[in-house]
C-alpha cells in the first residue's frame, strides 16, 4: 500500500462538471465537491477547474456569435486578440453567469472556497476561466497552465473547429513569465497544461500556434 502524504495531491478538473449548462445541478455538484474535501482535505493542497464545453449555457448572442467568431478565425490573421477580449469577452461570461448562463462561476468560486483558495476575484484564472498558477508541493514549485479550450464550442460536434485566440494565448505567456521568471530558487519542477479538449480538437492553425508556444 502507498501511503500518499499530508499536503501533497492537486486536484484537477478538466470541465463538464455540469450537463448541458443546466444550473440546477450546481447545488448538487457543490454537495460532491464539499463530501469530497471532507475525505482529502489533509492530503490536498489545491484545486484547479477549466471549463468544458457543458459548462456553459449558451445565450440567444452567444448562439449568434460563436458561427460568426469561427467565419472571423479562419479568414482574418489574428482576429482574436486583446481587443477581442475586452471587447467580447463579456458575452461568453454571460454564458456562464447565474443570471443568463449555467452557474458556473458561482460553482467554482464555491468549490475554491472549500479547498480554502483565497484572493478569488483576484485570480485570473478563476475569473477569466483561463491562466496561470504555481503552486508548492513538498517543498518544489509546480506551474498549472489552464486553457478554455470550450469557449466556442457550439456542440458535440466542433473537432477541428474549435478557437483558443490569441489573446489567451498572450495573456497565459505574460502570466507564465511573470510568475516563473520571478522565482528566485531553482525554478518550477514541472508544467502541466490543463484542457477539456485534446489540442488536436482546435483549428488547425490553432492547434499550429499554441504548440508553437509551448
Amino acid at each position: 500500500i502507498v501511503m500518499v502524504p499530508d499536503n501533497s495531491v492537486v486536484i484537477t478538473v478538466t470541465g463538464d462538471i455540469l450537463h448541458k449548462g443546466d444550473k440546477k445541478a450546481v447545488p448538487v455538484a457543490v454537495k460532491f465537491f464539499g463530501d469530497l474535501y471532507r475525505i482529502v482535505k489533509e492530503k490536498v493542497v489545491t484545486i484547479y477547474i477549466v471549463p468544458g464545453n457543458h459548462d456553459k449555457y449558451r445565450t440567444e448572442e452567444n448562439k449568434f456569435l460563436i458561427p460568426a467568431y469561427r467565419t472571423m478565425g479562419m479568414n482574418v490573421e489574428d482576429k482574436f486578440n486583446k481587443e477581442f477580449f475586452s471587447t467580447f469577452w463579456k458575452y461568453q461570461d454571460e454564458t456562464y453567469s447565474v443570471e443568463k448562463g449555467s452557474g458556473y462561476f458561482e460553482l467554482t468560486n464555491k468549490v475554491y472556497e472549500i479547498f480554502g483558495v483565497t484572493n478569488i476575484q483576484k485570480r485570473t484564472y478563476i475569473k477569466d476561466t483561463f491562466g496561470v498558477d504555481v503552486v508548492e508541493v513538498l517543498e518544489k514549485k509546480y506551474c498549472f497552465v489552464m486553457l478554455n479550450t470550450a469557449w466556442s464550442c457550439i456542440d458535440e460536434t466542433d473537432t477541428r473547429q474549435l478557437i483558443l485566440g490569441k489573446f489567451q494565448i498572450d495573456e497565459i505567456k505574460r502570466q507564465y513569465h511573470d510568475l516563473v521568471d520571478n522565482l528566485s530558487d531553482n525554478g518550477v519542477e514541472l508544467t502541466l497544461v490543463l484542457g477539456h479538449h485534446p489540442i488536436g480538437a482546435l483549428l488547425g492553425k490553432e492547434e499550429d500556434s499554441i504548440f508553437s508556444e509551448m
